[in-house]
C-alpha cells in the first residue's frame, strides 16, 4: 500500500507499507508537521 500526503494542493509526503497502519506510521515527515501545527 502506498499513500501520498497532500497539504494545500501540494504533495508533501509519500509512504509505503504492507498495510494501512504501517503506511501511516512510515510517514514521519507529515507527523512532524502535524505535531508542530498542534503546538
Amino acid at each position: 500500500m502506498t499513500a501520498v500526503i497532500i497539504k494545500h494542493t501540494n504533495p508533501c509526503g509519500v509512504a509505503s507499507g504492507s498495510n494501512v497502519l504501517e503506511t501511516y506510521e512510515c510517514d514521519t515527515a507529515s507527523h512532524r508537521e502535524r505535531n508542530r501545527d498542534e503546538l
